[in-house]
Order: C-alpha cells, then sequence, then structure tokens
C-alpha cells in the first residue's frame, strides 16, 4: 500500500469539490454589481464627480451598479489564468504519463490542488 499525501482521496468527489468552489467564487464575483452597498455614510447631496453616482441601471426588481468589483476584476482575471495553467498542467501530465498506475493520479490531483491552492 501506497501512502503520502493525496493517497486517500476520492477522485469524483474531489474534482468536483474544487470545481463547486471555483464557480462559487466566480459566481459571487459576478454577483456583486448587484449588491447594495452597507456601512458607507449616506449623504443628501452626492458630489456630480462621484463614480458610483452615474453607473446605476435598474433591471427587473434590483438596481445594477457596474462599477461595483472594480478592484477584484484583476484578482479574478489572475484567478482565471491560475485556473487554466493548473488544468494545463494537470492535462499534461495525464496524457504524457506512461504509467497508468493508481497513485500518479492521485498525486496529480493532489499536486495541482496545491499549485491553486
Amino acid at each position: 500500500m501506497i501512502e503520502g499525501p493525496g493517497s486517500q482521496i476520492n477522485y469524483f468527489l474531489d474534482v468536483l469539490a474544487e470545481f463547486l468552489k471555483i464557480v462559487l467564487i466566480w459566481i459571487c464575483f459576478f454577483m456583486l454589481p448587484c449588491t447594495k452597498p452597507k456601512g458607507r455614510p449616506k449623504f443628501k447631496y452626492m458630489k456630480l464627480d462621484d463614480p458610483n453616482a452615474r453607473h446605476d441601471e435598474t433591471c427587473c426588481c434590483c438596481t445594477i451598479n457596474i462599477k461595483r468589483g472594480g478592484r477584484l476584476k484583476a484578482f479574478l482575471a489572475y484567478d482565471f489564468l491560475t485556473f487554466l495553467l493548473c488544468i494545463g498542467v494537470f492535462v499534461l501530465i495525464v496524457f504524457l504519463s506512461h504509467s497508468k498506475e493508481n497513485f500518479q493520479l492521485k498525486t496529480t490531483i493532489f499536486a495541482v490542488k496545491i499549485m491553486y491552492g
């Protein structure tokens, strides 16, 4: 029996959990424009040069501000590139490996999870 990091994982559940984590992060980011500001002081008159003042749009039952989540766009781009890199490394290792042993796939999944974070 081979022991070590990643040797006791269930393929389907582990990969499903990782994809679910990534999808939930992206869904939360794309829902940011529909959020309402909380914890900021509200003034009777907003300044005209305020970047949040002119970007509110009403759609169905919610107000959308396309400027919300602006600082996180770079992080989401970094996250997407890291995701593509990890998938590429996984596919490369799996298809270039001539050994069809079970432990190698488990360690590859573990290594990709560590690389993604």
